[in-house]
């Protein structure tokens, strides 16, 4: 198919001088147009207003029929079913609008309609874009726009990470050598990276534990010398304590004390041999049980001398004639006092009990060896 024109050409008097005209090819019109739209991935539509006949179309769409039996017959737009022009022509002269979005099966897409007529031409051009066209830049600058963020979340996670190394190591190397400190290393000092803030609680943890191990030496030289007047105090009592225990063993008398309850606390050699019982045996018994005491007239139980001394509060003897029954129940006749012990405040804390067999059995044992 071709599209022609003629234009008579006169001259100055108006006598006709010839005819200019030209042939235009319609298949040449699709290559113009492809060449112009398809770069924005647009489609164009031509056809004639009147007849709806093709003229011309970027989508290569056949412009005229062949049958055997019949001549050549034109395509209409009205035989395009279904199809994305179609559409749009139908949308057109039911609302006579030239700017809409028509919905095909592959994109919505954005239609314009302009009216072509001039020198004998009565023609409609119908540009349709898809919408992804218009999303294409976009979809780029979001690409775009998704690299340089990510790239500038990088740099910040780099420089977070640089940066929090940089604030934690002070604070970390503080928290490390405070552990350190509290487990016994004394020796610890804290490293001053910055004089900023954590520079000054170092500096202030420096200073606490100089202060905290000066006090300790003190503290540890006072122990030293404490311990050291504690053992010297402790072998003077261990002293005094066996110059008292051969004193007391050496006086020739039975001696036993007691404490405030009236239980025995301490007995000497002497003692042991009268009662039968052995000092490790005897502390803590009752005084009574251990010096059991009766009147050698009428077999009766004396007095117990250590309750009469707390009731009198001085020195006794008995009053009866003492005859001492020994733990094995051998019975001797003794002689004997009990004084009260007081302690610096003159309150009594004890009895102290001093005897010995009797003066004339001694005298007649004695003789009776002699003899």
């Amino acid at each position: 198919l071709a599209l022609s024109a003629a234009y008579p050409i006169f001259d100055a008097e108006g006598v006709l001088q010839g005819v200019l005209g030209t042939h235009f090819i319609l298949s040449d019109i699709n290559a113009f147009l492809k060449k112009i739209v398809e770069p924005k991935n647009a489609s164009v539509f031509i056809f004639e207003k009147n007849t709806g006949e093709v003229i011309a179309s970027t989508r290569n769409m056949p412009k005229f029929m062949a049958y055997p039996d019949k001549p050549l017959e034109r395509v209409t737009i009205d035989q395009l079913e279904n199809d994305l022009f179609s559409k749009a022509y139908q949308e057109y002269q039911a609302s006579s609008k030239k700017d809409f979005v028509v919905d095909a099966e592959d994109d919505s897409h954005s239609v314009n309609i302009v009216e072509y007529q001039k020198n004998g031409l009565d023609w409609i051009v119908i540009t349709a874009i898809p919408h992804g066209q218009f999303m294409v830049p976009i979809m780029r600058g979001f690409g775009f726009s998704l690299v340089f963020v990510l790239v500038a979340l990088l740099v910040s996670l780099a420089l977070l990470v640089r940066n929090s190394n940089i604030i934690l190591k002070p604070i970390d190397h503080l928290v490390e050598t405070a552990g350190k400190f509290s487990e016994g290393d004394f020796s610890q000092r804290a490293v001053v990276f910055k004089d900023d803030e954590i520079g000054k609680l170092s500096h202030a943890f420096n200073s606490m534990a100089d202060k905290l191990n000066a006090h300790m030496n003190l503290s540890e030289e006072r122990v030293k010398v404490r311990t050291s007047e504690i053992e010297k105090v402790n072998t003077e009592l261990t002293e005094a304590s066996a110059r008292l225990r051969h004193t007391i063993d050496s006086i020739g008398r039975g001696f036993i004390s007691t404490d405030r309850f009236g239980d025995v606390a301490m007995m000497n050699k002497e003692a042991e041999i009268l009662t039968g019982w052995s000092q490790d045996d005897a502390v803590g018994m009752p005084f009574q049980d251990v010096f059991h005491v009766i009147n050698a007239e009428t077999g009766e139980r004396c007095h117990n001398l250590v309750i009469r001394v707390f009731e009198d509060g001085e020195q006794v003897e008995f009053h009866c004639e003492p005859t001492l029954v020994t733990r094995d129940g051998e019975e001797i006749s003794i002689e004997g006092i009990a004084s009260p012990i007081q302690d610096e405040k003159g309150r009594r804390s004890g009895v102290v009990i001093l005897f010995a067999k009797n003066k004339e059995q001694r005298i007649e044992k004695l003789r009776s060896i002699s003899s």
